[in-house]
């Protein structure tokens, strides 16, 4: 079975690239030629504000330089080189902190994100998507954090789902908390997420592609019971054509091939079915590059480890993507010269 075209990607995760010299933004590039990466995803929104240059359709993220137009000249240099640009965008994540857009969270709303539930939200998310595809030239837009979060509960969510569904929201959820995809009241509430989610992704989408006809549409965290408790259908939006590739993340150093399988195969749980990825349709892993204990201190995983991560997915899956998880510029550096120097092999 063909799954993709084993491109090999890399999410550049720290808003400070936006703070770098011409100079180190050329010496990434130069690392990420090196490690033979042919895609980078660019962290644009991560919960906090916009990573580009003067955003007018929201605040700026508080970690971004805007003194320069970084992101330009990022895509430009990236070009030169053959490496394709990804804007990475964390959909509903709301840092918890960041309190500028209260309307977008109100009461009940799932813990740090945004309540895709609502026409403002969605309306705010695709203006900040308009301006960023009208902005730069971009050959992708990665979603991510496509999903709800949770349940919307309290008064105001019951009376929507009332006049959205005709039901009980707390009727519903007991049956879905159990059942979500088998059942009355469990398939009712979680097609009542997957709209919230889908509405908001297909405006996203369309956005992107008005402005880049043809862009490369992807997601993250295919393989998750969430396909069902947060809205997040990847593999019908693969089947159906709104996504063109999705990524299943494993974050430790040794994979979970069952997992990685399930991700391929589909499972069966007793509670949610999902099928096989079908022929001709793209997906891939995305391999952490380092790994910790939850706090802020993340050690950089050996280069072998990286390494023999990808081979053995390679070997496995031989036409499938790959992508590494997460280069960091700093304090500590993920992507290593040893790291870059054992993918080289690969």
């Amino acid at each position: 079975m063909i799954y993709g075209h084993r491109r090999r990607y890399v999410y550049l995760g720290d808003p400070g690239y936006m703070t770098a010299s011409p100079q180190a933004i050329d010496a990434v590039l130069d690392r990420i030629d090196r490690a033979k990466i042919t895609d980078v995803m660019l962290i644009v929104w991560n919960g906090q504000g916009a990573v580009w240059y003067q955003p007018s359709a929201s605040v700026a993220d508080v970690s971004s330089n805007q003194t320069w137009d970084a992101l330009a000249y990022w895509i430009s240099r990236a070009h030169r080189r053959g490496i394709r640009c990804h804007a990475w965008f964390a959909v509903a994540y709301r840092v918890a902190t960041f309190n500028v857009y209260p309307a977008f969270s109100p009461a009940g709303t799932p813990a740090s994100k945004y309540n895709l539930w609502l026409q403002p939200v969605r309306d705010w998310l695709t203006a900040n998507v308009s301006e960023l595809m009208r902005r730069y030239e971009w050959d992708g837009i990665h979603l991510d954090y496509m999903r709800t979060g949770g349940l919307w509960e309290g008064a105001e969510a019951e009376a929507r789902y009332l006049a959205d569904t005709g039901r009980n929201l707390v009727t519903d959820k007991a049956v879905w908390l159990t059942t979500p995809g088998n059942s009355g009241g469990g398939i009712q509430m979680s097609n009542w997420l997957k709209a919230a989610v889908e509405t908001t992704m297909d405006g996203l989408l369309a956005a992107a592609q008005a402005q880049h006809p043809g862009i490369e549409r992807s997601t993250y965290g295919l393989g998750y019971a969430c396909e069902y408790d947060q809205g997040r259908r990847i593999r019908e939006w693969l089947d159906t054509g709104k996504m063109d590739v999705a990524f299943a993340e494993q974050y430790g150093d040794v994979p979970i091939q069952t997992q990685i399988d399930k991700a391929y195969n589909g499972w069966t749980d007793g509670v949610t079915t999902a099928a096989p990825i079908a022929a001709g349709k793209r997906m891939g892993i995305a391999f952490s590059i380092q790994g910790g204990d939850g706090s802020s201190a993340y050690t950089p995983y050996a280069g072998s480890v990286v390494a023999n991560n990808l081979k053995h997915h390679r070997d496995l899956y031989p036409c499938a993507d790959q992508a590494l998880y997460v280069y960091q510029g700093g304090p500590t550096v993920y992507l290593t010269d040893e790291q870059i120097d054992w993918m080289a092999k690969v």
